[in-house]
């Protein structure tokens, strides 16, 4: 048991953060794929084409989209992950563009809440829950 709580504290998003040209590429890519669903050019998801399954993450760009938009209502609706995943984008963002001493301070405060929390990880398996109860008919899958 100790190993489990010793793995789910592992700080998994600072050391993303903590590579620059990671966060770059997380931030671009989520920044790219909300500018091409607003333009109607969204990728497929390649999970559903594969499966015909929603994927976990399913609805997730419209939900940030409608956060975005101001419609938190509708955002958390369509995906309650959608403003996790938009401050991420946003923490990624700021990560690549923050002076080295200040992204430092940064990514150490995230590895810390990681650390002490599990935070990445309990998102992580709240999200695995959720398209599990999503899956079986219970909760409607207002994305697909």
């Amino acid at each position: 048991m100790a190993n489990f709580f010793k793995s789910c504290c592992t700080p998994i998003f600072a050391e993303l953060l903590a590579v620059r040209p990671l966060a770059l590429t997380i931030a671009v890519a989520g920044a790219v794929q909300l500018g091409a669903s607003t333009l109607g050019f969204g990728m497929p998801c390649a999970f559903h084409q594969m499966t015909g399954l929603p994927c976990p993450g399913c609805g997730l760009t419209r939900s940030v989209l409608a956060l975005l938009h101001g419609h938190v209502k509708d955002s958390f609706l369509l995906q309650p992950f959608g403003p996790v995943l938009m401050v991420g984008l946003c923490m990624s963002l700021a990560t690549v563009v923050m002076p080295l001493p200040l992204r430092q301070r940064f990514i150490r405060a995230v590895a810390s809440v990681e650390s002490r929390t599990g935070l990445t990880m309990w998102v992580l398996m709240l999200l695995m829950i959720l398209w599990g109860v999503r899956l079986t008919g219970v909760l409607p899958l207002y994305a697909i």
